[in-house]
């Protein structure tokens, strides 16, 4: 016959170390016992249920009230440690301070949220948070038992930053309840956070400017030559003459291609140059003056003058 699974511990909000803090005490002590009702299968026993509370003991004064625990429960070699809720009684008259009630209340009476020194021109930080202060009041809230929403919303608005105390008090219909008083200065307070956000995005910094150009950036070739840095000379009239008897290009030159698309030297558009014709004598050849360019025109021109 197979035995019974054994159960499994759930790790749900795991307690932590108590450093032995009188404020700490109660919560950590709730947490202990929340723990144990979680994982109840496991921690079936008295016995089982102070070992893992003293498991948790291992800081401050809190080592030294466990060594002594196991000390007094070691009778010979037999561990008499007794029920959970005599512990239970036995940690709060060690650690439990006798005037937490009162503390809670000064606490609530008194601390502020303090605010910060900036000279960036952006609007006044707070310490502590808003969220980590709303979280101590609602702790010493706790601890103090008091359930009158008045006065407590009269520490809570006392506390908060004065602007945000003045949104709140402006709205239409003001909160009556604590609860509500923490939703909407949560809400405000996030609010601000993210607009002040957006305007750092949408500052520009007045040191770094950036200028764009109108028209599309052409982009070279780099095994290209640089024409833009090249001049091209000017045909002497030998050159030219060599270029038309053998079909060279009057810009690169070269062989298989007229200059208008030389791929060397490619020409930029450009208005047609005015042609001037001098007639200097009737049995002088025509010299008829045209752009080097114009190399087809040259030929045929040249071609008609010696026939």
């Amino acid at each position: 016959m197979s035995s019974a699974p054994k159960p499994t511990e759930l790790r749900i909000g795991s307690p932590k170390a108590f450093d032995g803090s009188y404020e700490k005490a109660i919560p950590w002590l709730n947490s202990i016992i929340f723990y144990l009702a979680v994982n109840e299968e496991v921690y079936n026993t008295d016995t089982k249920k102070i070992a893992f509370a003293l498991s948790y003991m291992t800081e401050g004064p809190t080592l030294t009230w466990a060594t002594t625990f196991r000390h007094n429960a070691l009778v010979g070699s037999t561990i008499v440690m007794g029920t959970f809720t005599v512990f239970v009684a036995n940690f709060k008259t060690a650690f439990e301070h006798h005037d937490v009630k009162s503390n809670a209340i000064a606490w609530l009476s008194t601390k502020r949220m303090v605010k910060k020194q900036r000279k960036d021109g952006r609007r006044d930080e707070y310490s502590p948070s808003l969220t980590k202060y709303t979280s101590l009041f609602q702790n010493h809230v706790a601890l103090s038992t008091i359930s009158n929403e008045d006065v407590l919303i009269g520490y809570y608005s006392a506390g908060i930053p004065p602007s945000l105390m003045r949104r709140i008090m402006s709205m239409d219909t003001i909160p009556t309840t604590i609860d509500s008083w923490y939703k909407k200065a949560i809400h405000f307070q996030t609010q601000w956070d993210r607009a002040d956000e957006i305007a750092r995005r949408n500052i520009k910094p007045s040191h770094s400017y950036q200028t764009f150009s109108s028209s599309p950036s052409k982009t070279r070739d780099s095994n290209a030559m640089d024409v833009d840095a090249i001049k091209i000379s000017k045909l002497t009239p030998e050159e030219r003459k060599r270029c038309q008897e053998k079909g060279l290009c009057f810009r690169c030159r070269k062989s298989g291609h007229l200059s208008n698309v030389c791929p060397t030297f490619p020409s930029e558009p450009k208005k047609p140059a005015a042609k001037r014709v001098q007639r200097v004598e009737e049995e002088t050849p025509a010299l008829i003056e045209l752009d080097d360019d114009n190399e087809e025109t040259v030929r045929r021109i040249s071609f008609s003058l010696d026939f």
